[in-house]
């Protein structure tokens, strides 16, 4: 098997996140998360680029799924949006394994 499991536990821990971070977006302000940026105070830019970065994945294919499901995607542009969402899921999760691992939280 290799190492294809730690690229899919990559994959799979930075979609996780991003599904995680929009929640507590949800939670956090009442509103639905987008790529908008809030300008009101300093915490509001880092959160906002914070969401856009890592909330990314998510946001891309709930939004595409829902474009689809009405017929206003077609399949080859639905299948770009997943391709997208999995080549970001995997590099927003290296950036958090391996904050975690600098942490010291996991270990390999």
């Amino acid at each position: 098997m290799g190492d294809w499991w730690l690229f899919g536990f990559v994959i799979a821990f930075g979609f996780t996140t991003a599904g995680l971070i929009a929640g507590i977006h949800s939670a956090a302000t009442a509103s639905a998360p987008s790529f908008r940026l809030y300008l009101h105070s300093p915490l509001a830019v880092a959160w906002s680029v914070a969401v856009c970065m890592f909330a990314g994945p998510w946001l891309v294919l709930s939004q595409g799924l829902r474009y689809f499901a009405n017929g206003r995607l077609p399949v080859p542009a639905f299948g770009l949006l997943a391709g997208l969402s999995v080549v970001w899921s995997f590099c927003s999760g290296v950036f958090v394994v391996e904050l975690l691992l600098l942490l010291n939280v996991i270990g390999l």
